[in-house]
């Protein structure tokens, strides 16, 4: 097995600062957090990490800087390297913050500009929760069986 810190050589300098600012804030921060007992606690737990990830500074890694965001573009080593940070400290302020770059993700890529200004600020800030979510009746959630497709009919689908 690969000790992170093996892991964390291959990264550039910039990376491996975010990586040791998100341990602390982690540690600090997060693994003090007892583990919910129950959905309602787990709900109002979410909602305080949220608060916590935004005060912080790390949901802003989530979106693009034009609409609030830490970097010009989504991230995406910065964005896995917060989850593992979380994830050590927390699994469900990992949940969390997975939520908020899956959700934005769709939204700063095709999401119009109408969508993009009222959302992603408040995603960025820790304001609102973004949601990923994709189901169908035969299949719940596991994507490999879904058998929805998108048919393309002129200029729509």
């Amino acid at each position: 097995m690969t000790d992170v810190a093996t892991i964390r050589a291959f990264l550039d300098g910039p990376h491996r600062s975010l990586a040791g600012e998100v341990d602390g804030f982690a540690a600090e921060r997060l693994r003090r957090l007892a583990p919910p007992e129950d959905d309602g606690s787990a709900r109002r737990q979410a909602r305080e990490i949220l608060a916590l990830l935004g005060e912080a500074g790390w949901s802003r890694y989530a979106v693009p800087a034009e609409h609030g965001g830490a970097t010009e573009k989504i991230d995406l080593r910065a964005c896995c390297l917060i989850r593992e940070a979380l994830a050590a400290a927390s699994p469900l302020a990992d949940a969390v913050f997975a939520l908020q770059c899956l959700g934005a993700m769709p939204l700063a890529l095709a999401g119009s500009e109408e969508v993009r200004r009222r959302w992603l600020p408040a995603v960025a800030s820790g304001e609102a929760m973004a949601a990923f979510a994709m189901t169908e009746p035969e299949a719940g959630s596991d994507v490999g069986s879904m058998t929805t497709r998108a048919v393309r009919d002129g200029y729509n689908y």
